[in-house]
């Protein structure tokens, strides 16, 4: 039962970052937020890039009337691509945009737009086939802060632990990310 569950977690993992790659490639504009993170433990870096936010809808075919709110962070969209963020909730159909408040990011999230996930993705020297991928899916907490927000722009910060594991059941290491946004929505 738990390595359906994890299994599903993981499924869902790899959508959205698949989501979020295709519309960020898709949607890149001049006009797009900004974020500044920092990033310690299992890795020491600190990043600035771009942030956008929006409402996906999955196909019905592979979870009824499924929505995920995400904000997406991520550097220049270049052959050296360095770092994939994304702060999501995954619900039924009456999921809408989170007002301004302070939000939990914690692992099983699903069914509440008060609860977030948190997926950082590491591109090792640019090289998209060599990604470390860090999430609170399994285990890891934090708080996503949103300060501001309408239907065009959101301004927050966030902080979160995600861990890296080598199989569901393998913990490598860990990760503590921080962070300050300013996210468009994706047009």
């Amino acid at each position: 039962m738990i390595g359906v569950y994890l299994i599903g977690l993981i499924t869902v993992s790899a959508i959205l970052w698949a989501a979020t790659y295709v519309r960020n490639q898709k949607y890149r504009k001049a006009d797009t937020g900004q974020v500044t993170l920092h990033v310690s433990g299992a890795l020491q870096k600190t990043w600035d890039g771009h942030a956008s936010f929006d409402l996906l809808e999955l196909d019905k075919d592979v979870l009824s009337d499924a929505r995920i709110w995400v904000i997406s962070m991520y550097d220049e969209w270049s052959q050296k691509r360095n770092f994939q963020l994304s702060l999501s909730s995954l619900c039924d159909g009456s999921l809408t945009q989170p007002i301004p408040g302070s939000y939990v990011i914690a692992p099983g999230s699903y069914g509440s737009t008060s609860a977030f996930s948190a997926s950082y993705s590491h591109i090792v020297d640019g090289d998209k086939l060599d990604i470390y991928e860090y999430s609170t899916l399994h285990e890891g907490s934090g708080v996503l802060i949103i300060e501001t927000a309408n239907d065009r722009e959101i301004h927050g910060n966030f902080i979160f632990t995600a861990h890296r594991y080598d199989n569901p059941l393998t913990k490598l290491n860990r990760i503590e990310v921080t962070g300050k946004f300013t996210a468009r929505r994706v047009v």
